[in-house]
């Protein structure tokens, strides 16, 4: 409950705090339960589709056969995915080094065609994640290192 007090200049509010008897313990949960899952719009038009989905299908079907062409798109879709592409294996000498060596190597080797401009893109980059999780690591070390030194001064 608010009180409003009138003073010639302002209105002043003051706000009364319910009492502490009448406030939520801590650690003390109005709904525990909380709200049932699937009782929201979501599952309930779940739940009706669910419970028509067998009928949908046949009509879609039934639709493709007639020359419906979404219809087709959607059947098609589902039992014949997206292919997703998928780089074979190839085996090409890597020389040990530093990483602009490796990557070098790596990219000579895409330019005599013995492996694809993709095949090369996809081992440097994931020589360049190495690499990083490389220089991650040795930070880490270098730092554990130094705050035992500064460990010994305090």
């Amino acid at each position: 409950m608010i009180e409003y007090k009138k003073s010639e200049s302002r209105i002043e509010t003051t706000e009364k705090r319910p009492s502490k008897d009448t406030r939520f313990k801590k650690g003390n949960n109005a709904n525990p339960k909380g709200r049932p899952v699937g009782s929201g719009i979501q599952g309930q038009l779940r739940k009706q589709l669910e419970a028509a989905s067998p009928e949908i299908i046949v009509k879609l079907i039934e639709n493709a056969k007639a020359g419906d062409s979404m219809a087709m798109r959607v059947i098609i879709d589902r039992i014949l995915p997206a292919h997703k592409s998928q780089l074979p294996t190839v085996d090409i000498d890597i020389p040990d080094g530093s990483p602009l060596d490796r990557a070098n190597a790596v990219l000579g080797a895409a330019i005599r065609g013995e492996i694809s401009p993709d095949q090369a893109q996809a081992i440097i980059s994931i020589q360049s994640d190495i690499a990083k999780l490389r220089e991650s690591e040795e930070l880490e070390k270098r730092l554990v290192a130094l705050e035992q030194k500064a460990a010994i001064y305090v």
